[in-house]
């Protein structure tokens, strides 16, 4: 890209203090979070008591993760940063960032299944097993990426036709879109991550708040049943007292 020749001039790679730091962030945020994520994946597929259907969920994401961490972060971001220059075709390049930035959004349609998916748990939890089945949460999931891969292939060779490719900048430290005018497009992402937001808080709150009141039922059932046994030990404890004293004072009598 001529963005980063221009940037190459002026040795914004490794020898730059912020451009090493920031690879110094992508290599250990990449690393730890593929390990981290590859944990849950392992985990799902090993322990079948696992396999339900906020796990299965989880388990998309963190494969999601994987792949941007390891082509975006550790493919793409980290060789660029220290290099100062792309090591991929303005094509590839390309691909690489809008596939990651389209399984992104993927996983903000998690965010809100997860919203939904503990709201049925607490609020209707004798039905929860049947709307969301191993198996229907797997046909949501599959939907939504198979969407947006489909939504990304569409939108991706249109551009590269048009020679307008998304790159990572070294001057900025991000990715970017082609700035040329016949470039310019409408993006609504932000938009999207914000409203995914509120509506997630929303339900979020939700069912906080019945966490939170169930937790309050629980602790005062337990504190009236623990004052109960309590009651019931002492008035057993001063029955046998006033018996064992009853009993006492009618023998020194009797003697």
């Amino acid at each position: 890209m001529e963005a980063n020749v221009t940037s190459n001039t002026v040795l914004l790679n490794y020898t730059n203090s912020l451009n090493l730091t920031v690879a110094v962030f992508l290599l250990v945020i990449g690393v730890f979070g593929v390990i981290c994520n590859a944990v849950i994946v392992y985990v799902f597929y090993k322990e079948k008591t696992e396999r339900n259907s906020f796990n299965l969920i989880c388990v998309f994401r963190s494969i999601s993760n994987i792949y941007i961490l390891l082509s975006t972060f550790l493919g793409l971001f980290l060789p660029t940063t220290v290099l100062g220059f792309s090591p991929y075709s303005p094509a590839a390049e390309c691909w690489i960032i809008h596939i990651s930035n389209t399984l992104y959004l993927g996983n903000e349609y998690q965010i809100m299944l997860v919203a939904v998916n503990r709201f049925t748990a607490m609020f209707f939890p004798f039905k929860y097993q049947k709307i969301f089945k191993l198996g229907t949460t797997l046909v949501v999931l599959l939907a939504i990426y198979i969407t947006r891969i489909g939504v990304v292939i569409f939108e991706t060779i249109s551009q590269i036709e048009n020679k307008c490719y998304t790159y990572f900048s070294v001057e900025f430290l991000a990715w970017i879109y082609n700035p040329e005018p016949k470039c310019m497009r409408e993006d609504n992402i932000l938009t999207f991550i914000a409203t995914t937001f509120i509506l997630s808080t929303i339900v979020n709150v939700s069912t906080l708040s019945r966490i939170i009141v169930f937790y309050k039922i629980y602790y005062d059932n337990v504190q009236r049943t623990s004052f109960a046994t309590q009651k019931t030990v002492f008035d057993s404890v001063n029955f046998k007292t006033s018996h064992t004293k009853n009993y006492a004072y009618r023998n020194v009598r009797n003697a």
